[in-house]
């Protein structure tokens, strides 16, 4: 069986929350990186509606203001190299940041400043 990504939304109205499992069969769950959004200029929007993309190939929406400020995606074996975040404002804002070698953890992204954090953690 391959690692096939079931995406699991629950919730309500702006209360909606996306979470991404591995269903692979190896047991160990695979790589995931956790993507925050963080707005250092508030007068400028939420980072509800933001866009993800990771490596061109995966992409989540931030759901809202009321949902968590972050996004989980799992891997299962890959290792992502480049981050894209096009943030919902009216200069249309994009935010490309490399992201080689981090797995299993959490980056920080600001629509000002692009990386601002990395950070080893749990799931």
């Amino acid at each position: 069986m391959s690692d096939l990504p079931l995406v699991v939304l629950a919730g309500a109205g702006l209360l909606l929350n996306a979470l991404l499992l591995d269903c692979g069969d190896d047991g160990a769950g695979g790589h995931w990186l956790r993507v925050e959004l963080v707005d250092p200029a508030p007068d400028t929007g939420d980072r509800g509606g933001a866009s993800v993309v990771l490596d061109d190939r995966w992409t989540l929406v931030h759901p809202g203001p009321d949902a968590a400020p972050d996004l989980l995606f799992s891997l299962g074996d890959e290792r992502p190299r480049s981050l894209e975040v096009r943030w919902p404002d009216p200069q249309g804002t994009v935010s490309v940041v490399e992201v080689t070698g981090l797995v299993d953890g959490t980056v920080t992204v600001s629509k000002r400043d692009g990386l601002v954090g990395w950070s080893r953690g749990e799931r």
